[in-house]
């Protein structure tokens, strides 16, 4: 049966890829390059990523498996260019939820520990 969560899997990455590529193809100038940067990360996640750590451990190759977590480091660089370079969401935003997200989880944890 894991060959349906595979197929699957591919197929929705497919048409992912399929409407970044439509969006990029149909854009205006300066979208252009913000949907040509985050087509270039999402290629970047998924060939390695899906070739090293769901096709060929399906076939009993796991030799590689390290490899595919070492691709996000590329596809996490790409990401946050394409962010902070073409504005795509705000930054401070993130900031502020992630600095909330940290005081909660202090407060969690200083509750059970």
């Amino acid at each position: 049966m894991w060959y349906f969560f595979d197929v699957i899997f591919m197929g929705f990455w497919a048409a992912g890829m399929t409407m970044l590529y439509l969006k990029y193809k149909h854009s205006k100038e300066k979208e252009r390059s913000q949907n040509f940067y985050m087509f270039l990360a999402m290629m970047i996640a998924i060939i390695p990523t899906s070739f090293l750590n769901i096709i060929l451990p399906d076939f009993g190759y796991y030799t590689f498996d390290w490899v595919g977590t070492l691709t996000s480091i590329p596809w996490v660089s790409v990401l946050a260019y394409s962010i902070i370079k073409h504005n795509q969401m705000s930054v401070r935003v993130v900031l502020t939820e992630l600095l909330v997200l940290t005081a909660i989880l202090i407060f969690f944890i200083s509750i059970f520990v």
